[in-house]
């Protein structure tokens, strides 16, 4: 199996994120992260479209440069605001004339089915063939190169609004690269976390914290159900800290995510910042600083509460917490103390990507392996050559330096007699 490099990037409301990474059986490995701030985008439409366009080339431009080799198309994530899910049924016609249907025809009924025009103002990002009705029985997988009379699949199709798919992907050409294919961010969340599998037994709640808003994910029954934007995120708690104390916003959320402790098990008067301001020298504590923030804290779990609770009183559910705001500590069980449910946040757990903030991008990378075989499409985001000859530089050098070493070895190394 040969080696496949992929390029992700997601637009958020605060940054572009960019993940290289290469895959060879099934193993991913990152090869490089690039964060590069960002403030177009409001997490809902494009508000400064020069400034996403610099954010994406930045971005792209240093991976190139690190990697070695330019980097051609991109995956992209794309936010699920205002997401429509949708199950339709196409039948599979054989090619073939002995009835035996396989791959190739499941391909086919796939592309129609992406081809659907199933609403005027949206778009379908992502299509999951949920099962195969083979014959009137229903099975998950299927049986390829087996002569059956009659096949249908059953698909989960997950639309967007047009305008704001191709504000999002007119960008990233414009930032001059290509698009290789489009992925939603709560099927991002959901393919890292294995969320669909584990919302076969209840219902899932995941939330993705961010700078502007908070992303709630209805899961159940292996399928992403609903999506909803809360306007209100991190950006509250920041603005907090830093009209208090008259610091810059990157430091203010530097404080929060690296000092913040939500369970409420911690209090302390002793000095976590030093800083000066206009000649004057200033402290700052951990009591000053929650002190500051827990009422916007508290008015956002408000917010959670009531847009979870009536899902959570209906049927039994967990909820899994990820994006920027996953990193503070404590706060699954901050809002564990105002719902009868489990609460838990997620990190990935692959080297490079071990930040809450680069767990649907990552998922993303998954979606995308999950669909290859139905979309007839494979390849690696990078110029092949550059990357070979990139590598057969490398190990070169590599060669020459090991033979330099054992010639000074041999120089400073007595004789033997």
């Amino acid at each position: 199996m040969e080696k496949q490099i992929i390029a992700a990037c997601e637009i958020t409301d605060h940054e572009v994120r960019l993940i290289l990474a290469e895959i060879f059986n099934t193993r991913l490995h990152i090869l490089k992260v690039e964060r590069v701030a960002c403030s177009g985008f409001n997490g809902q439409k494009i508000e400064d479209e020069k400034a996403v366009i610099h954010s994406i080339h930045r971005a792209v431009e240093n991976a190139s440069k690190n990697l070695g080799a330019s980097i051609r198309q991109v995956l992209l994530l794309v936010p699920s605001v205002s997401m429509k899910h949708f199950i339709r049924r196409v039948q599979v016609e054989p090619e073939s004339t002995d009835g035996v249907i396989g791959l190739k025809d499941v391909q086919r009924a796939f592309a129609s089915i992406m081809k659907l025009n199933l609403d005027p103002d949206l778009e379908i990002i992502n299509a999951f063939i949920g099962k195969y009705i083979i014959d009137g029985i229903s099975f998950r997988r299927f049986p390829v190169n087996e002569q059956v009379e009659r096949c249908v699949i059953e698909a989960d199709i997950y639309c967007i609004e047009k305008e704001l798919a191709y504000q999002l992907a007119g960008c990233v050409e414009k930032a001059g690269v290509t698009i290789m294919d489009v992925i939603l961010d709560s099927i991002g969340f959901a393919k890292e976390a294995a969320l669909l599998e584990r919302s076969m037994q209840q219902a899932v709640i995941g939330i993705i914290l961010e700078r502007n808003h908070t992303h709630l994910s209805l899961y159940y029954q292996g399928k992403c159900k609903s999506s909803e934007l809360l306007p209100i995120g991190m950006k509250t708690w920041i603005d907090e800290v830093s009209s208090k104390f008259k610091l810059p916003n990157d430091v203010s959320a530097r404080l929060l995510t690296n000092n913040l402790v939500l369970s409420g098990s911690k209090s302390s008067d002793a000095p976590i910042y030093l800083w000066s301001y206009e000649g004057d020298s200033f402290t700052m504590s951990y009591n000053e600083l929650i002190s500051t923030v827990e009422p916007k804290i508290q008015e956002w779990r408000d917010q959670i509460v009531s847009a979870v609770d009536p899902i959570i009183q209906a049927k039994t559910s967990s909820i899994v917490i990820s994006g920027s705001g996953g990193s503070l500590l404590g706060l699954d069980e901050f809002i564990t103390q105002s719902l009868s449910c489990e609460v838990s946040s997620y990190v990935p757990q692959t080297l490079g990507v071990r930040d809450p903030a680069l767990t649907s991008i990552t998922g993303a990378i998954y979606a995308y392996k999950d669909l290859e075989a139905w979309r007839k499409r494979a390849g690696s985001c990078v110029d092949v050559e550059e990357y070979n000859a990139m590598i057969y530089s490398r190990k070169k050098s590599e060669s020459m330096d090991e033979t330099i070493s054992k010639k000074l070895k041999g120089i400073f190394e007595p004789k033997k007699a």
